[in-house]
């Protein structure tokens, strides 16, 4: 068995829910699903019986959890030993969750400019599904992480709710309008925000709604209602292509995320009129130190280029 699967069958068999074990382990529900399908493959019968109202463990899926579960605790208590042994004496750890959907190579620039400054620290890194950070830490879940690199809507950069603090802007990128080849907008090489009123937008509903309206704004500067729908789990960001394909739905985004994709069957055309993404460290005010600050700090002043990022400012 892989890693993947045994926190899949452990999360699935606490939580009894396919969407709960998903939040909780960074994952899109058809993720889950497959993993457990794989799982299931593999053994060659049933783990979980599935109806439209709850997840039951079978006998064989127990069995397995009562085997599984001391084996992964010891591994991830071996892999946290691991970790405090290659902090070395006097250095302090500093967990940082990096966002998935950062440009390539952001994040080491960041970890390398850190640990040229702070040689009495030194990060340890996870990365993060994007818009989990922002979707849990309302409900203040705990993700092991001291602080994530992420992008933000400006607005929501400039004033974030009271429980959150958001470091200076390390990088920032204009907006676009990603699409299916399908949509009748894709040939453009320019849209303004404006002309968006009548079409679809992906609507990340399950965000705080300071954040979703941020991302996807109601109303177009100039008044006219933004027509937003929510699909599926667009907070999980594999998701979000294939909701795009069928050419009746845009997500706005900022340009740098869909060079990540490489997805030959989306294009991004440039929106103008909508203020620019931001990519700043974000950490809950409750847990604030110096370290982190001074993290958030060091980000900040991290030269780093890529296309579709400019400088902030």
């Amino acid at each position: 068995m892989e890693m993947s699967e045994i926190e899949v069958l452990l999360a699935v068999a606490e939580e009894q829910h396919f969407g709960r074990a998903a939040q909780r382990l960074h994952l899109s529900v058809s993720r889950v699903s497959q993993i457990v399908r794989i799982l299931e493959r593999r053994i060659g019968a049933p783990v979980f019986e599935r109806t439209s109202r709850r997840v039951t463990i079978t006998p064989i899926g127990e069995h397995l959890v009562a085997v599984a579960r001391p084996a992964y605790e010891q591994l991830v208590e071996g892999l946290r030993e691991a970790q405090e042994m290659a902090v070395p004496r006097g250095r302090q750890p500093l967990a940082v969750g990096f966002s998935t959907s950062l440009p390539a190579g952001l994040p080491d620039a960041v970890i390398s400019e850190f640990d040229q400054r702070r040689t009495d620290a030194r990060i340890i890194r996870s990365d993060l599904a994007p818009g989990t950070f922002i979707t849990n830490r309302f409900g203040q879940t705990d993700f092991g992480v001291d602080v994530v690199v992420m992008w933000a809507p400006e607005a929501f950069a400039l004033d974030p709710p009271p429980q959150l603090q958001i470091g200076p802007p390390i990088v920032t990128s204009a907006r676009v309008a990603l699409m299916g080849r399908r949509h009748p907008l894709a040939a453009r090489r320019e849209i303004d925000v404006e002309e968006l009123a009548g079409h679809d937008l992906l609507h990340p509903g399950a965000l705080p709604p300071a954040f979703a309206d941020g991302w996807t704004p109601p109303r177009t500067p100039a008044g006219r209602p933004l027509r937003r729908v929510a699909r599926g789990e667009p907070s999980l960001i594999e998701a979000v292509p294939d909701m795009l394909v069928t050419g009746d739905l845009i997500h706005l985004t900022a340009a740098a995320v869909p060079r990540g994709w490489h997805d030959p069957r989306l294009v991004a055309v440039p929106v103008t009129g909508l203020p620019p993404m931001r990519c700043v460290t974000a950490w809950p005010s409750s847990a604030s130190t110096p370290l982190i600050t001074d993290f958030a700090a060091v980000a900040a002043g991290t030269a780093f280029s890529a296309p579709g990022i400019d400088p902030p400012g």
